[in-house]
């Protein structure tokens, strides 16, 4: 999900979004509560990873990304302090 990575996620958001995501779900194979079909057995029939894994897994990927832009910013203010060391003024 586009932009999800930065989003402030609440229990009770999460929950709200798995809510939908099944009845989507069932919506997509069209499953009626009714007909008493697990939700876990539609979601490996259509071979879908729940949406709130997929935040966790874009959370995690911005956070590398922020970890290794974190490094290169130190990194580069060391490179213009030695530069700056060695050409005289």
């Amino acid at each position: 999900m586009h932009g999800s990575e930065t989003w402030p996620m609440k229990v009770e958001h999460e929950l709200k979004l798995n809510r939908t995501e099944m009845s989507m779900i069932r919506w997509m194979c069209g499953v009626k509560l009714n007909e008493r079909k697990k939700s876990e057995e539609l979601s490996e029939l259509l071979r879908l990873e729940p949406v709130s894994l997929m935040i966790k897994k874009s959370r995690l990927r911005w956070f590398g990304h922020c970890e290794v832009y974190a490094s290169l910013v130190g990194f580069y203010r060391i490179i213009r302090v030695i530069i700056k060391s060695c050409v005289p003024a």
